[in-house]
């Protein structure tokens, strides 16, 4: 079975979407990434598995750290907005 999230097409649209680095407006980055994840209709888990190509940097880094505790997409932006703010 393919999953929505090795379609290279999601995946080349989420590219369009500067990965968060830590830097910048998180809260503009989340909801551009929300857009897409709605435009494309991905699951919970869909989204959730996307996180890392989401990140790079100091991010990325505190993501990997962390991701334990966000379980959930959800999970994730709270803590994200609770760090990055």
């Amino acid at each position: 079975q393919h999953k929505k999230q090795q379609d290279p097409s999601i995946l080349t649209q989420l590219r369009t979407i500067k990965k968060f680095d830590g830097q910048g407006d998180v809260e503009d980055w989340l909801e551009k990434v929300l857009e897409k994840f709605s435009e494309f209709q991905l699951t919970t888990s869909e989204q959730n598995d996307l996180i890392p190509e989401l990140l790079n940097g100091k991010a990325f880094i505190w993501y990997m750290k962390a991701q334990e505790k966000m379980s959930t997409f959800a999970l994730f932006a709270k803590n994200l907005l609770q760090h990055y703010e």
